[in-house]
């Protein structure tokens, strides 16, 4: 197994308690997911006998807990037995891939036996480790990611789900709202503040982002996402945080932090 690097091991997001942490790694499991399942086209039956073929063992990981898990409804995250399960599909699909489908029989038996077609596998993509692409996530890397110890920078576009977008979007709301109450401001100084703080002269963006603020609108998905980088710029300037101590990704684990208390 692949070990983590000290660089890697610093990739979860500064400024976390170990608890903010964890909950970060929860919700980095609808993210994999959805990243996974979405790229891969396998169906959560697919991926399910996948695994069993890694592991040498059927059932080991329940398809309806894959559809659970990719929407968000476990607030728990991934116990071992999925951990192991979903890292061995991992392997299986590198092996097949990058050693070819001979090597992959050998060392895991006749796909075909578990009724498994070529063309799943064929199509499917693996999950690398960010500093060593050549190597899939096993076991030790997935439970870091689900701990919060490794930030996997290509799940990046996906960290919010479509059912994860509406906490979201209160989150940062209340983000906003608790800034403003701690630099003591007047809700008519906060709504100046945060106008010069916003890194945007459109109009639209910032009326928008007004409605936000008093819970008359909600972000959906692809808006938090292009704003991604304006909104953590603009919560640094009121929280008075030294240039470049926070951004995008800190602002993100807050909001998925948040969205998870909520599921």
């Amino acid at each position: 197994m692949h070990r983590l690097t000290m660089q890697e091991q610093d990739t979860a997001p500064a400024m976390l308690t170990a608890t903010g942490r964890h909950q970060l790694g929860i919700a980095q499991l609808p993210a994999l997911l959805n990243y996974w399942l979405g790229r891969s086209g396998l169906s959560h039956e697919q991926m399910a006998t996948i695994a069993s073929w890694g592991l040498g063992e059927p059932g080991m990981i329940d398809p309806s807990w894959i559809s659970r898990a990719r929407n968000g409804r476990q607030p728990r995250g991934a116990s071992w037995k999925n951990t192991d399960a979903l890292a061995a599909a991992n392997e299986a699909i590198w092996l097949w891939q990058t050693q070819g489908p001979e090597a992959a029989r050998a060392n895991l038996g006749p796909q075909s036996s578990w009724g498994i077609e070529e063309k799943w596998l064929d199509r499917a993509e693996w999950l690398p480790v960010p500093d060593h692409p050549d190597q899939p996530l096993r076991f030790g890397e997935l439970a870091a990611v689900f701990a919060g110890h490794l930030d996997l920078p290509y799940l990046q576009e996906t960290m919010l789900s479509p059912g994860e977008a509406r906490q979201a979007s209160e989150r940062l709301a209340e983000l906003l709202n608790d800034a403003a109450v701690e630099r003591g401001w007047s809700p008519r100084e906060a709504k100046i503040e945060v106008e010069r703080a916003y890194p945007t002269t459109d109009g639209a963006r910032h009326r928008r982002l007004q409605a936000v603020i008093l819970g008359n609108r909600e972000l959906n998905r692809e808006e938090l996402e292009s704003e991604l980088h304006a909104l953590a710029e603009l919560l640094r300037v009121i929280r008075q945080l030294e240039p470049g101590s926070y951004g995008p990704q800190e602002l993100r684990a807050e909001l998925l932090i948040g969205s998870h208390r909520q599921a």
